[in-house]
């Protein structure tokens, strides 16, 4: 099933199934996910942009929750064992402390949007030590700023209809004030 049918059978929940499983570990094409949403949104008119919105949202937060959690539990166990076979040595799990330690939130907040971190960032968090309370408010506004809050004219309760256009003389030169 490709990416485009899998959206086009269950919407909403293909959005929010594609975020949440890869914010903790899984790589998948969550990106591509929201713009073949979007595209199927502008071109059906089958799906709500506000709701792809809260559901990539709460996909993000969920998948990351999950991720913290998971590398927090025994992340450092995990990635000891497991972590030469993605080229994750000692060596890089003492930076991404140091990182965490001391730019924890910014780290979060911006691994949002890079491909790689975006997968990896809520468990490293996790198995960095990084405090919940800390981590909790710099994934929740990463998670927002990444799935693109809606146009304001897309909010629920309006409607976008363009304008007619009119393929008639007398209608354009009202417009040029003739």
């Amino acid at each position: 099933m490709s990416l485009s049918h899998f959206i086009a059978s269950y919407g909403y929940w293909a959005v929010f199934a594609l975020v949440t499983a890869e914010s903790p570990g899984i790589p998948l094409p969550s990106e591509t996910a929201l713009i073949i949403a979007a595209a199927y949104t502008g071109h059906t008119h089958h799906l709500s942009g506000s709701i792809i919105f809260a559901a990539a949202l709460a996909g993000a937060v969920t998948g990351d929750n999950i991720g913290f959690w998971i590398g927090h539990k025994g992340g450092y166990r995990l990635a000891r064992k497991y972590g030469p076979k993605v080229r994750l040595d000692e060596r890089k799990l003492k930076i991404a402390r140091y990182l965490f330690d001391t730019h924890g939130p910014t780290v979060v907040f911006f691994g949002r949007f890079i491909s790689v971190l975006r997968t990896y960032a809520a468990f490293l968090a996790g198995t960095s030590r990084m405090r919940w309370h800390r981590f909790l408010p710099a994934n929740v506004t990463g998670a927002i700023a990444w799935a693109g809050p809606p146009h304001p004219g897309r909010l629920p309760g309006r409607r976008h209809t363009p304008e007619p256009v009119s393929h008639n003389r007398a209608d354009h030169r009202r417009y040029r004030g003739a």
